[in-house]
């Protein structure tokens, strides 16, 4: 608006020199007139810098679009990032629970198996008792003179021999050669004897003794 204000004075002017006869030779008119020019000049400058400025403004609003741009873009690919974060956390908290339900079940397995191996050795001893003590109660009788161990040279039960008139028989404390006597007998007839675990029976002349 100040421009077109300007422009119009600049006219008004002219028209009124005009008017008033030839005063183009004046001093005022000659002043009147570098005025002119100057603020012509002026005016033109005014216009060069306003296009350049409303073109500054234009330069300025793109970028401004394009940043705004730029940050929504930001701000979806965030959006993204976070939910594809999100996916990725909860992937790993299924992957973690899932290893300790493995963990957990291959503890169990292992309990499992520790306890079967104990299992197995249990019936492995009794088993190997039970073949002992079968070897044992296989053997109905030992022989007619010697030292036995009962549960070891023959099996825990009754016994008997015919016996004779050197028929002599004992308990002993051990087997050793400092072995003491706990109990003896003689007899020349049937000998009947009980055996127990552990005990060490002494026997000579009586024959055979067998399983009752």
């Amino acid at each position: 608006m100040k421009t077109w204000h300007v422009m119009g004075g600049l006219a008004a002017a002219a028209l009124l020199l005009t008017s008033c006869g030839d005063a183009t030779g004046s001093d005022e008119y000659r002043a009147l007139e570098t005025d002119a020019a100057t603020t012509q000049h002026e005016l033109d400058e005014s216009q060069t810098s306003l296009k350049d400025m409303t073109a500054e403004r234009d330069r300025i609003e793109t970028q401004m679009d394009n940043l705004r741009d730029f940050v929504a873009r930001l701000e979806d690919n965030k959006g993204s990032r976070d939910e594809a974060l999100q996916a990725r956390r909860t992937a790993l908290k299924q992957a973690s629970d899932d290893l300790k339900q493995r963990e957990d079940a291959l503890g169990q397995r292992e309990d499992a198996l520790g306890q079967r191996e104990l299992a197995i050795e249990t019936r492995a001893t009794e088993v190997a008792a039970a073949a002992d003590a079968l070897a044992l109660a296989e053997q109905v009788d030992f022989g007619p003179s010697g030292t036995f161990v009962v549960g070891k040279d023959m099996a825990v039960g009754s016994y008997y021999a015919h016996g004779g008139p050197n028929c002599v028989w004992a308990f002993m404390s051990g087997t050793g050669p400092k072995a003491e006597v706990i109990e003896q007998k003689r007899g020349y007839d049937v000998q009947y004897v009980a055996m127990a675990e552990g005990d060490v029976f002494k026997t000579n002349g009586c024959g055979s003794w067998v399983s009752d």
